[in-house]
């Protein structure tokens, strides 16, 4: 199954998804996100999960009656999102509400970011015949890794950049880890000023292996930490700070010569000067059923207490 990622930035809406489709039992990689822009009055950008026989009618037909609206008044986010909840109703009461055709082969979930003059951007999902609003961030398809991984990382008006590299590594552990979900990965962004723009497939790229390497010189940092050599823990240090500076460099926010001057000094400063086994001994020692416990404190000290 896919995965679909989609953030409220500072910046607008973006949204990232894989580009595999397996349903008909070969996979191929195409496109999933789809986009409609209606003069200066509003623009939208939809992707799916689930079945795309049924959820690509839906998304082009959105985009067709939504072209051809006479709107009164220059529309909400909310009166265009109603707009697709309708056809949503819709096509999912003829395809998909009888008991015989309701199953998870059926199923399928639109994520969408609307702009439109009036009140700027907002960022919805549909479930069969609903349509939900998400201030900060939503997953479909996988959404798991979403709910996984993303709370702590998100908040309302996060910065587009920010949000771009978390979407790229929410979709890139999904096709590591799910059947259904690979491909290059897309990402679209909806801006504040009603603006489609799409990120290059060698820019994705790049994002992911800065982050494939971060994570793996991470791990080994990790582990690292349990060894008893100073020495071997600051050697994987030391690798660990080659490896996010290569990764900055991926990403593009340092060049080759600031990396070497940082990568140098870092490595001379992590070798010269290891940790002091000092100041390890110097922590609180643990007790042991031998110690003797401490005595409770007194009334008058903190933590004593004054009831009989």
């Amino acid at each position: 199954m896919t995965i679909v990622a989609g953030f409220h930035t500072d910046s607008g809406i973006l949204i990232c998804t894989d580009s595999e489709y397996s349903g008909t039992g070969v996979t191929v990689p195409k496109r999933k996100t789809f986009d409609l822009t209606l003069s200066d009055i509003l623009s939208c950008v939809f992707a799916f999960s689930g079945n795309a026989d049924l959820a690509l009618p839906v998304i082009q037909r959105s985009i067709h009656e939504l072209s051809g609206v006479e709107w009164r008044s220059i529309p909400s986010h909310r009166d265009v999102a109603n707009a697709v909840k309708d056809i949503v109703d819709e096509e999912y009461q003829r395809h998909v509400k009888h008991p015989v055709e309701n199953t998870t082969d059926t199923a399928y979930q639109l994520l969408f970011g609307v702009w439109t003059q009036r009140d700027n951007c907002g960022l919805y999902s549909t479930w069969r015949g609903a349509v939900q609003q998400h201030p900060f961030y939503y997953c479909i398809g996988q959404s798991w890794l979403g709910d996984l991984l993303l709370p702590p990382l998100v908040h309302f008006g996060s910065n587009v950049e920010w949000a771009r590299i978390l979407g790229t590594y929410i979709v890139m552990q999904a096709k590591r880890r799910a059947d259904g979900c690979g491909g290059p990965t897309q990402i679209a962004t909806l801006r504040t000023n009603g603006v489609i723009e799409y990120v290059g497939l060698s820019e994705t790229e790049k994002t992911e292996r800065a982050l494939a390497e971060m994570f793996q010189q991470f791990n080994s940092s990790l582990f690292a930490t349990a060894s008893e050599d100073e020495e071997e823990f600051c050697i994987h240090l030391a690798a660990f700070v080659r490896g996010m500076l290569f990764a900055r460099l991926d990403l593009g926010k340092i060049s080759i010569p600031d990396m070497n001057d940082v990568n140098a000094d870092v490595a001379r400063l992590i070798l010269q000067n290891p940790p002091s086994p000092k100041k390890r001994a110097s922590r609180r020692p643990r007790l042991t059923t031998a110690d003797p416990l401490p005595p409770p404190p007194s009334r008058e000290s903190p933590g004593g207490s004054d009831e009989s």
